[in-house]
């Protein structure tokens, strides 16, 4: 029998989102509906039954759901052994009803996509004209003043590794709001790159730069370069996984979830596995059929 517990859930709680990113890949860009609440809960529960270790919400903007998050926090509150919980925002909806039910949980985290904390750079990414990382501030404060552990992202640009002052000005930032960690991830390109406002930087590049400005190297996995700064916090240069290539497929890759309705085996592609009236482990299992006819084609190998 094959053991998911390590292996992360990633639940995506709806498409929808109240940012233009200019790198925004939509989870791989699977156009299905909002998850319900009944169906997510049941997958939930599948969840609880193989005993995973990791479930992630996502979305688009999780947020825009709330309904649905709450429900989901107050439930996985609610068990005698919980996973570690997380939630990926753009946090311009996050509120203290959130971070009261986050609170609530064992162990939570918020990844905040910030990107850049100047103005000027944070609207480029984000394409928002009236949002700033400023205004973010109180609330990231009032996050990171309890149980509730914050990290910041930042999608990994040239203008971050340039030297223009802009990867101090985030880190900066991240010790004002209480962040105890920084994601640098790198760019995926599934759209044309020249339509970009911004240039993506090379994870090897931007470890060297960070070689050369003191940085001490913590540890180091297929994926990502774990690095420390003077003041404690931890930085992470984490290349996408899909960017590794399909050779690297199990080794890196979670299950992505739409709710309770449909399960994504690839990141690249449109596939969707109908869940309704199956169970779980059923459709991990065709999922996984599916990405070894994939790299097999890709990688001219089974994968493992």
């Amino acid at each position: 029998m094959t053991d998911y517990s390590n292996r992360e859930a990633r639940i995506r709680l709806t498409p929808k989102c109240n940012y233009k990113c200019f790198f925004c890949h939509e989870e791989g860009g699977c156009k299905t509906p909002a998850a319900d609440w009944e169906s997510t809960r049941a997958l939930l529960l599948a969840l609880k039954a193989q005993n995973r270790k990791e479930i992630t919400f996502t979305g688009g903007e999780p947020l825009l759901n709330k309904s649905v998050l709450l429900k989901c926090l107050e439930e996985i509150a609610s068990w005698s052994v919980q996973p570690e919980v997380t939630v990926i925002t753009n946090a311009a909806l996050l509120d203290d009803c959130v971070i009261e039910a986050l609170e609530k949980c064992a162990r939570a985290k918020v990844h905040v996509s910030i990107h850049d904390a100047r103005t000027d750079g944070y609207q480029l990414v984000t394409g928002q004209r009236r949002r700033t990382a400023e205004q973010l501030k109180s609330v990231l404060k009032r996050l990171s003043a309890g149980p509730v552990r914050l990290k910041l992202n930042a999608a990994l640009t040239e203008s971050l590794a340039d030297g223009s002052g802009r990867l101090e000005a985030l880190l900066a930032y991240a010790r004002e709001v209480g962040a105890s960690a920084v994601k640098f991830v790198e760019l995926l390109e599934t759209r044309d790159p020249s339509a970009w406002p911004l240039k993506g930087a090379k994870v090897s590049d931007f470890n060297g730069r960070l070689i050369r400005a003191g940085f001490i190297t913590l540890s180091r996995t297929l994926r990502t370069t774990y690095w420390q700064d003077r003041s404690g916090i931890v930085l992470e240069v984490t290349r996408c996984a899909c960017a590794l290539g399909c050779a690297h497929c199990e080794a890196t890759r979670g299950d992505s979830f739409n709710g309770g309705t449909h399960y994504h085996p690839c990141f690249m592609d449109q596939k969707a596995i109908p869940m309704s009236g199956r169970t779980l482990e059923s459709v991990l299992e065709e999922g996984a059929a599916y990405l070894q006819e994939r790299i097999s084609r890709t990688t001219g190998r089974k994968a493992a």
